[in-house]
């Protein structure tokens, strides 16, 4: 759904071009470890010609499946860390989230969950 609806800009010409990586990490259990993750991955994309990788998909299946409002307010502190980081991470490396329990307001029956099919 992330491409057919067009939710993330970047997502279609990364994969057209094959610089996707894709990650799944179903060992991370705590909010610091994926935060430890997701800065290494930024390190490791930073640090890398986009033509390489231009773009992660990190799944964490551990790690807030059951709570969307958990993993917003997660992702809310992993964004104001990245804010404060004065390296290459947080000038190269945008942060992006989605989630399964993530649900459109406004939108009825169906149309309401558009993140994964």
């Amino acid at each position: 759904h992330v491409l057919l609806h067009s939710l993330c800009p970047f997502a279609r010409p990364a994969l057209k071009s094959g610089a996707v990586r894709i990650v799944v990490r179903p060992d991370i259990v705590s909010e610091k470890e994926a935060a430890n993750a997701i800065y290494k991955e930024g390190l490791l994309l930073s640090g890398t010609e986009p033509s390489e990788i231009s773009t992660t998909l990190m799944a964490l299946p551990s790690l807030f499946a059951d709570s969307f409002e958990s993993f917003h307010m997660f992702t809310e502190a992993l964004e104001d860390m990245l804010d404060r980081d004065p390296g290459e991470v947080s000038e190269h490396v945008m942060l992006a989230s989605f989630h399964p329990l993530f649900e459109y307001e406004g939108l009825e029956g169906e149309e309401r969950v558009l993140s994964y099919e």
